[in-house]
């Protein structure tokens, strides 16, 4: 029978094929290969196209044997339920692949179960963005962990993953939540091929601190490129990275500035163009307006109409009291519960951030919300007004906050906090009523931004400090608490409202006011300050 005639990429593709048989022979299993993708590369390609997982479990003293399909036993499963399974216990997944034609290429893309956190390609791992961060989509893997050939992906899932999956499930009967594990570890894997033409800007852009002549920028995108920000008739180049920062300085006070974002690809410039956005720099005098509020996680469609309530407001920058995602160690959250949401609002309006409990000091958080550098908390000085965010509730920062009151000449103080020195729901931390109150009543401050809680509630201290809980921008709500015998738990509380909201500040001359709304616009507490009297402290 005469053979048909092949073309030298047919040889080429059989050839990769034979040399993949052999190296996969000596497996205990005949594991499916994917094919090549062709001779040319298509965006996001999955490499994986094809490729039929096996799987082994890892217990002491048994050699692992590579499976055509996962066998959980009973036995196992409950053991990983009683948290009985000894460190060494592990369940790992792999791939076999063939790379294809990669040359228009830049990064892999990992898309993956969060249960398991270390994947290896090629026996080298396949690295993050951030430590810490976890990732279902992992972004800008280096090409040069393929091999031209066969090429071996692998994810591990430890005992304490995997024992964790269970303790978060555990109100499942024992079939049900032994199905889910199963599924969740049988979830399928994608190993994308990344070129210039798929970059995208991921996060952002966020302003975050601002001044009357500077702003700081922060964006974030897919693939580990060098970013521009163009501003004011300059440029400014940021290295190749994910996360971008600028500061730009020089500025007029109280002056609108339309910016830009750009990329550059492979050392050419790439198809990002961003903008323009519009920002304002603070004023040097005049009418201070800014807005305040708290605790947008979970709910990202409240959040975004919150959002939307406050930038028909205008302010000139925002409080936020932080709890800004459900968890700041799961890298998707940020783009789904916060930054996406509010995507307006935050590439036009500065935002101050002060860092809830449920940040779990992700480095996201820092990258994205400016801090000075080096600091842990931060402080801003706003025309008549003192803003000092404090992100470190020991009783060191109280040490530190009592020396920097002290000097100074602010008209108005605000301490913005994640946690209140006092609210109806006795969640607040104890240092913060026994370390912080003396120190904010002695320098006569103003008032505490708090939020944590999911309310609003205003509290007049006897001490002569007022203390603001706005922590309803998205979070599910809260109920107010009472004591057995029908006694407020916080007899200090003037109003209080479970509903989402706002509040919004301004200050003119010798008088700052507060205004509390709703989403509508309707205005339910009010308050006003004049200007703090320095105390006399040296006596």
């Amino acid at each position: 029978m005469k053979l048909p005639q092949m073309n030298p990429g047919m040889v080429k593709y059989l050839i990769a094929l034979l040399l993949a048989a052999a190296v996969l022979g000596g497996c205990r299993r005949n594991s499916q290969v994917a094919a090549p993708r062709g001779t040319s590369a298509q965006s996001s390609v999955n490499l994986l196209e094809g490729a039929a997982p096996s799987f082994a479990i890892v217990k002491p003293g048994v050699e692992p044997a590579w499976q055509d399909d996962l066998v959980l036993s009973t036995n196992d499963f409950e053991e990983l339920r009683a948290w009985a399974m000894p460190p060494e216990f592990a369940i790992k997944t792999r791939y076999l692949f063939l790379a294809g034609d990669t040359a228009d290429f830049v990064a892999l893309e990992l898309n993956k179960s969060m249960a398991a956190s270390a994947w290896f390609l090629n026996g080298r791992i396949v690295p993050t963005p951030l430590a810490g961060q976890q990732y279902a989509s992992v972004p800008g893997i280096p090409l040069s962990l393929l091999r031209p050939l066969t090429n071996e992906l692998t994810g591990i899932w430890t005992r304490d993953e995997l024992q964790r999956f269970c303790y978060q499930r555990t109100k499942l009967p024992s079939e049900r939540l032994k199905q889910a594990l199963e599924v969740e570890l049988r979830q399928k894997v994608a190993l994308r091929g990344l070129a210039c033409r798929d970059l995208a800007l991921q996060s952002g852009p966020v302003v975050g601190f601002a001044g009357t002549n500077f702003l700081t920028i922060a964006c974030r995108v897919n693939l580990p490129v060098g970013v521009t920000l163009a501003m004011d008739r300059r440029t400014f180049e940021s290295p190749e990275g994910f996360f971008h920062r600028f500061k730009v300085e020089g500025l007029k006070p109280d002056t609108i500035y339309a910016y830009s974002l750009g990329a550059t690809c492979a050392g050419r410039a790439a198809p990002l163009s961003e903008g323009p956005f519009r920002t304002r720099t603070l004023p040097a005098q005049g009418p201070l307006i800014f807005a305040a509020l708290g605790d947008n996680r979970s709910y990202p469609e409240t959040w975004g109409r919150v959002a939307t309530a406050v930038a028909k407001q205008k302010p000139m920058f925002v409080i936020h009291t932080g709890d800004l995602v459900t968890q700041g160690l799961d890298d998707a959250q940020w783009d789904s519960q916060c930054l996406g949401p509010a995507a307006d609002l935050l590439a036009s309006i500065p935002t101050f951030v002060a860092a809830g409990n449920h940040e779990q000091n992700s480095q996201v958080y820092y990258q994205m919300f400016s801090v000075p550098a080096g600091a842990t908390n931060w402080v801003q000085e706003v025309g008549p007004v003192l803003f000092i965010g404090l992100n470190d509730i020991s009783t060191n920062s109280a040490a530190w906050l009592d020396g920097l009151l002290a000097a100074s000449t602010a008209k108005f103080i605000f301490m913005v906090c994640h946690y209140p020195i006092v609210s109806s729901s006795e969640r607040s931390p104890a240092v913060m009523r026994a370390a912080f109150l003396p120190v904010l009543t002695r320098h006569a401050v103003t008032a505490e931004i708090a939020g944590h809680d999911h309310f609003y509630e205003r509290s007049e201290l006897p001490e002569g400090l007022t203390v603001i809980v706005t922590g309803g921008a998205g979070a599910p709500l809260y109920t107010k608490k009472e004591k057995p015998d029908n006694q407020p738990v916080n007899p200090h509380s003037r109003s209080y409202l479970s509903d989402y909201h706002f509040c919004i500040f301004t200050v003119e001359g010798a008088t700052c006011s507060l205004q509390a709304l709703t989403l509508d616009g309707k205005v339910f507490d009010r308050r006003v300050w004049q200007e703090r009297k320095r105390p006399a402290l040296a006596r």
